[in-house]
């Protein structure tokens, strides 16, 4: 619900939302569409978020994902490791031992999303570090009261908070 007590509906919060990143790792599939043709990882996204006659909770799930999350896009990483042993132990095996293949596919992860990054930013103002912070508090203190977190009252309580530290600092 929203401040006025109105119910928020998923696309009225998609604003609010980060990108989505779907990252599927030991991705052994082919991506290629129902003709044999090539497609992107973005498109085997989109068609993973595609409907299918009889499954509604899993409708129901595809259709908030695309409700929340208005950017999308997917990245598919290779198994790292072939020996099961060594894949057990992954935590201890040097990155110059991973397969060349994973090697690449993370590295292009790490650039995708470095050059996705954008400053968070509220009905259309970038917010600071410690006024994020303090959004994220209100987001978990809602969480831990077992209720979901409302945008907007989150976010009026992290500005109040950072005027009242504001306050505070000029008063000092």
């Amino acid at each position: 619900r929203s401040c006025d007590g109105n119910v928020q509906r998923a696309s009225d919060l998609k604003d609010y939302f980060p990108q989505f990143l779907w990252v599927l790792r030991d991705f052994h599939l082919r991506l290629v569409d129902g003709k044999g043709e090539g497609i992107s990882e973005k498109q085997y996204l989109e068609n993973a978020l595609s409907s299918i006659p009889g499954h509604d909770d899993k409708n129901r799930l595809r259709d908030v994902i695309k409700d929340l999350f208005k950017m999308r896009d997917c990245a598919t990483l290779v198994r790292p490791l072939v020996d099961e042993d060594e894949l057990r132990n992954i935590q201890s095996v040097p990155y110059d031992s991973l397969r060349p293949q994973f090697r690449q596919q993370a590295e292009n992860l790490v650039d995708k999303v470095f050059s996705s990054l954008q400053p968070k930013a509220i009905q259309g103002t970038f917010i600071s570090g410690p006024a994020f912070v303090a959004l994220v508090s209100e987001y978990c203190k809602a969480i831990n009261a077992s209720t979901v977190p409302i945008i907007q009252s989150a976010w009026s309580s992290a500005v109040q908070e950072q005027l009242r530290l504001c306050q505070r600092q000029a008063m000092h």
